[in-house]
């Protein structure tokens, strides 16, 4: 069964022996009772239970990794119930040592998985081999005020179960206990319906000062037996929290990705990126939300489920596009990490809970951190701003490695280029613009502050006139010429640009493909400045700009 092919089954349904291949859908339609019988089958592709149907397992399903079961009311494509027990596997993406972020998509206890790792919980000996942790966000009970967590704390083999998400450390090279395969398993009555979760607003232990990004965070787990939407869960009701933004560990990078309202990562890399970023959380995957206040709560609905993967069109996620200026740091073994600013009409110089993102610093100690600070609110991924004249905003880095060379580098999928951007190493006084060359420093432990400072400054005689609608352009002047800059993310449009001088006469046409492109005109070299008129047209709309040069 391929992508996109359906199975609906009537009846009963008798495996005998051969099972199921591919990833396309069976889907459950009786009115009554279905069972299962025969042997026990794996399925790679997605489950559905269609209202007025009860799939009775009897034990026989395996759900593959990628899979998704799909029922309960109100589920997309669900809407029946299941009786009995199911497989689910989920495969661990990387070799890597580290943690990760793990949930339950059935009623069991986080001691329960049946292969592919060990759960070293409160009950085992020695102690120093323990590797299951949740964070416990609640008020310690010798916490200074009552306001600090009680942090990470050893799961409970017993009674901790499928309401918490976990962090479990995995690691094949340094002690057997912890080995890992590539496939875990867990089996259980697959959980559906509405699930609060009470968030605590509590200082992290660790921190060490009372600040805003310290505090308020939550570890949730996607408890669903399928994918958990993140713009559906970001844009719930009920979804309590001012800070509108979930966070998800990414092995690949050992970074924290936060995603917001407005449908903007903190990160972009080979998995997360502008053009393929995170739509949807998987199966086992525990994430975090922040709280900004006292009393909050959020919830997962079924309503929320979806069995689509992120192999989608980047627009069936993103509401309308951004410019973003992404500027990362990264040593010679790749590990790196990433700062980012939005410029948006609708952003402000404070905090804008549906844009900015706030900084999660990474688990691991191999990768370094960067951001900038914001007043009242401490440290930021990624910063939205309205657009200006200029900029200047410092820059932190934070490593581990004292003495490691790392290269700043920029990533302009995502940016327009209405600002020159300047990089100011603090420390040596060198000066490097970003959009021509990257640049390469030794970290210096001992340097406090922020090591380095970004510079914004617009390009010259820049104009906004339609910057922010969906087909984007604007055009400056320099040394070059004139430069028209049109953005369309529309494959099948393309757009003609034509410049004309103050009398009318035609000096240039060209037409452009989709995506972003520079378009360079060098008008001849006069004794004054002139005017000139830029038209660029798409879709049988005109837009024009003048520019003096």
């Amino acid at each position: 069964m391929n992508s996109g092919a359906t199975a609906t089954i009537y009846g009963d349904l008798y495996n005998n022996g051969n099972g199921t291949s591919g990833v396309g859908t069976l889907r459950f339609v009786k009115s009554g009772t279905q069972s299962l019988n025969g042997t026990v089958f794996t399925h790679s592709g997605v489950v559905e239970v269609a209202t007025g149907s009860t799939l009775t397992t009897n034990s026989k399903l395996t759900i593959a990794n990628g899979g998704s079961l799909m029922h309960g009311t109100s589920t997309p494509n669900g809407g029946g119930s299941v009786s009995g027990s199911i497989t689910f596997e989920k495969t661990i993406g990387t070799t890597t040592k580290g943690w990760r972020m793990f949930s339950l998509p059935v009623d069991a206890l986080i001691d329960n998985f049946e292969s592919g790792l060990n759960t070293l919980c409160s009950n085992h000996t020695p102690s120093g081999e323990r590797n299951v942790y949740y964070y416990n966000p609640a008020a310690g009970a010798t916490a200074p005020g009552g306001n600090y967590a009680v942090g990470w704390t050893q799961a409970n083999n017993t009674t901790d179960d499928e309401q918490k998400a976990y962090s479990i450390y995995l690691d094949n090279t340094s002690h057997g206990a912890w080995n890992f395969g590539s496939t875990v398993s867990i089996s259980g009555t697959p959980n559906n319906g509405t699930d609060t979760f009470s968030l605590q607003y509590h200082y992290d232990p660790a921190s060490s000062g009372n600040q805003a990004p310290q505090r308020g965070w939550n570890q949730i787990p996607n408890y669903f037996p399928s994918n958990l939407g993140v713009y559906n869960l970001i844009n719930d009701g009920n979804f309590g929290t001012t800070y509108k933004a979930i966070h998800v560990w990414d092995q690949n990078t050992s970074q924290m990705i936060g995603l917001n309202q407005s449908s903007m990562n903190s990160y972009n890399n080979s998995s997360t990126s502008r053009f393929s970023t995170i739509r949807q959380i998987s199966p086992f995957t525990g994430f975090w939300v922040k709280a900004t206040s006292v009393s909050q709560s959020i919830q997962l609905k079924n309503s929320m489920r979806t069995s689509r993967t992120d192999s989608l069109p980047a627009n069936t996620y993103f509401k309308k596009e951004f410019d973003i200026f992404r500027v990362e740091v990264k040593d010679a073994e790749g590990k790196a990490d990433q700062f980012s600013v939005c410029f948006d009409e609708a952003a402000t110089d404070g905090m804008d809970y549906s844009m900015d993102i706030y900084k999660f610093k990474s688990f691991s100690d191999e990768v370094p951190t960067l951001y900038t600070e914001l007043a009242g609110e401490g440290m930021m991924s990624l910063n939205a701003l309205p657009i200006k004249e200029s900029y200047t905003m410092p820059l932190f880095i934070e490593s581990f490695k004292d003495g490691k060379e790392y290269t700043f580098s920029p990533i302009t999928e995502e940016y327009l280029g209405y600002f020159d951007v300047e990089l100011v190493d603090n420390k040596t006084g060198v000066k490097t613009m970003l959009l021509d060359k990257n640049y390469s420093f030794k970290y210096d432990a001992a340097y406090k502050g922020a090591r380095f400072t970004l510079n914004f400054t617009k390009k010259s005689t820049t104009s906004v006139d339609e910057l922010f609608s969906p087909e984007k352009m604007y055009a400056y002047t320099n040394e070059g010429g004139i430069n028209v800059v049109y953005s369309n993310r529309n494959t099948a449009t393309t757009a003609t640009v034509e410049i004309y001088n103050i009398m009318g006469q035609k000096l240039f046409s060209t037409q452009t493909a989709a995506g972003v492109e520079t378009v360079t005109y060098q008008p001849a070299a006069t004794a004054q400045a002139n005017v000139y008129v830029i038209n660029v047209t798409s879709n049988g709309k005109t837009k024009t700009i003048k520019v003096v040069y």
